[in-house]
């Protein structure tokens, strides 16, 4: 997977730019004044070397407060499948498909969910977590276990090829012009959409995207028929299906992390310093100074009355130098807090994008819809 997507790390100061690295020694004055500013918002990496020397601080439960069972469940156990895609020859999409779940799995692997039943190195089949699932023909591998699938499908697979005429001068003949190439347009235009379900006696739906993408190649050519290399063809394909994957990274990967919930609250003596225990250690990944998001679950109905889970940041903390393999201690900035955090509260690492992708990337708002 193409590493388009980096924690953010305060403790680190150096980044990559079209030159190479940027370091202090380089460029001094903006790295001093980003340091000064990361030191007035309390973002470097906290030491807390002596627990006791900050006081508990009794916190209110977030209602309902989570199950023992949900509390204890910090890593998701992930499949990723195929659905069939109505209208399109199976055949025909073997080889995207086998890039489409494989780039599924990167992701889900990446970002610290457990991957049921990885597919295995060469396997261009279809695999599906339900019984009696059809694929036009292609018998599909029956996957089973995990607490939760994401399911891919396409909706668009297609190579169109189009020319242009040359451009004919004034002073040029029809002769002239035959004896000039044209301009062939190669596009191969995938959409496939992207479900994450919960597994339980009833199948939830938590999330879906929509992705629409192209890829375009130019050739100058002699042959109006624009006859292309299938070699060529399929590397398109690959082309439009990994960038478009690359715009699924963040909003998938931040809802399969893993999830943990507020612990505990305390505060150094003379009231300045918050620290807050989560449930989120070394074993889910967590370093001193990653960013960690705490999070407010808000619960709904639908219209078909079923419950509906949405959750909103109200803190941004950092991870301290405390940390054991399931839980943390994470500074938080109380002028940053926009609720008051409460015990039970979930707890998630902070991800980001790549500046550098962000800027020259295809643009995420054209590709993506999230629903």
């Amino acid at each position: 997977m193409r590493e388009s997507i980096r924690q953010r790390d305060s403790g680190r100061w150096s980044g990559r730019t079209s030159g190479g690295v940027y370091s202090v020694a380089r460029h001094p004055a903006p790295m001093l004044a980003a340091l000064a500013a990361l030191a007035v918002s309390g973002c470097a990496k906290p030491s807390v070397s002596d627990l006791d020397a900050y006081q508990v601080v009794p916190m209110d439960r977030v209602v309902p407060y989570p199950a023992e069972e949900e509390r204890a469940k910090r890593v998701l156990e992930v499949v990723v499948v195929d659905r069939p895609a109505d209208g399109l020859d199976e055949a025909s999409l073997l080889e995207s498909r086998a890039q489409l779940r494989t780039g599924l799995e990167k992701i889900v692997a990446f970002y610290g969910a457990a991957v049921v039943a990885r597919s295995q190195p060469g396997f261009e089949g279809v695999r599906t977590d339900r019984p009696g699932m059809t694929f036009d023909g292609i018998e599909p591998e029956l996957v089973t276990g995990g607490d939760h699938a994401v399911s891919a499908r396409f909706t668009t697979h297609r190579h169109q090829s189009v020319y242009a005429k040359p451009l004919k001068m004034p002073w040029q003949s029809e002769a002239d012009v035959a004896e000039k190439p044209g301009t062939c347009t190669h596009t191969a235009q995938v959409a496939f959409d992207v479900q994450l379900v919960e597994k339980t006696w009833e199948d939830l739906l938590q999330r879906s995207y929509l992705l629409t993408h192209r890829a375009e190649q130019e050739n100058k050519d002699l042959d109006q028929a624009c006859t292309i290399a299938p070699v060529t063809v399929a590397t398109l394909f690959e082309t439009a299906i990994a960038e478009a994957l690359g715009c699924l990274e963040l909003p998938l990967g931040t809802r399969i992390s893993p999830r943990g919930h507020v612990l505990a609250h305390r505060k150094s003596r003379e009231g300045e310093s918050h620290i807050y225990q989560v449930s989120l250690g070394a074993e889910q990944g967590v370093d001193p100074g990653e960013p960690i998001e705490i999070r407010r679950v808000e619960r709904s109905e639908n219209a078909d009355g079923r419950e509906v889970r949405t959750e909103k940041v109200i803190a941004t903390g950092v991870a301290t130098d405390q940390i054991t393999a399931q839980a943390s201690w994470i500074a938080v900035n109380p002028d940053d807090v926009r609720a008051p955090i409460l015990e039970g509260d979930v707890v998630r690492r902070h991800f980001q994008k790549d500046l550098i992708e962000n800027l020259t990337g295809p643009s995420c708002k054209q590709i993506l819809t999230e629903r």
